[in-house]
């Protein structure tokens, strides 16, 4: 498969030989060549989890299993959740938190495209992109070309030769997320979003950047097979807890 376009590859060159590649967080440089998104100081906040396939959270250690996976936990069992199966980089904390806050800042940066990497292989991994059709963004509240989930999104979607299907769309005003307890986030997003087109038998690949509740991801995954589709996943840059 093809990494980069001919073009973006000699502009990405060009561009790294007057302004080397830095770390997001401590803004050491980077390898010239390769994908590194953290130097080695901080790459360990990266390291492989024991993970649950349907609602991205950590699971706790095992003794004798390492970064082990399972179906579901005991978190998601009871929710009865509209998604497949949901993925994250990494806890939403630590020197992962300052590299998203970064893109966040910046999502049109190159650093995108690195995230963008790690997400296509962290899906190949964990599901498999021969069943993804298309690609999904969280929907933007206000300018969507800015709007981080969405960037993400377009890039994943030009790596990874599948749409980027920008099809959901808010009904009706939500509050913020932030500073909402578990049950108000869900209250807040219950039957907010609708899909602008169908979806027949499609299995779609929802895209954000952090992921609290769920409830986000859960209206996404509601809206979506409302519309038809048939299997709802979701890739995310950080799984956080609320404090």
């Amino acid at each position: 498969m093809r990494i980069f376009s001919w073009p973006r590859r000699l502009g990405l060159h060009a561009l790294s030989l007057v302004s080397p590649p830095a770390c997001p967080v401590c803004q050491k440089p980077l390898p010239r060549q390769g994908l590194s998104i953290l130097c080695a100081r901080c790459r360990p906040s990266l390291a492989p989890r024991s993970l649950c396939l349907r609602c991205g959270r950590e699971l706790p250690k095992l003794a004798g299993l390492a970064n082990h996976q399972a179906l579901s936990c005991r978190f998601c069992r009871p929710l009865h959740p509209k998604f497949q199966g949901i993925i994250s980089l990494a806890p939403y904390q630590g020197t992962w938190r300052e590299a998203v806050l970064t893109f966040k800042s910046q999502p049109q940066s190159d650093l995108t495209w690195q995230l963008a990497h790690k997400i296509r292989r962290m899906v190949e991994r964990y599901f498999s992109w021969k069943t993804i059709h298309a690609i999904v963004p969280v929907p933007a509240r206000q300018n969507r070309e800015t709007h981080p989930a969405y960037r993400l999104a377009l890039n994943l979607s030009s790596i990874s030769r599948r749409p980027c299907l920008p099809v959901l769309a808010f009904t009706k005003k939500v509050l913020p997320q932030r500073g909402l307890t578990r049950g108000e986030r869900l209250r807040n997003m219950r039957r907010t979003l609708i899909s602008r087109q169908p979806l027949h038998g499609q299995t779609v690949l929802v895209v954000d950047d952090v992921m609290t509740t769920g409830a986000t991801v859960q209206e996404c995954a509601r809206a979506l097979k409302n519309a038809g589709a048939q299997a709802v996943f979701a890739a995310l840059l950080a799984q956080g807890t609320l404090e």
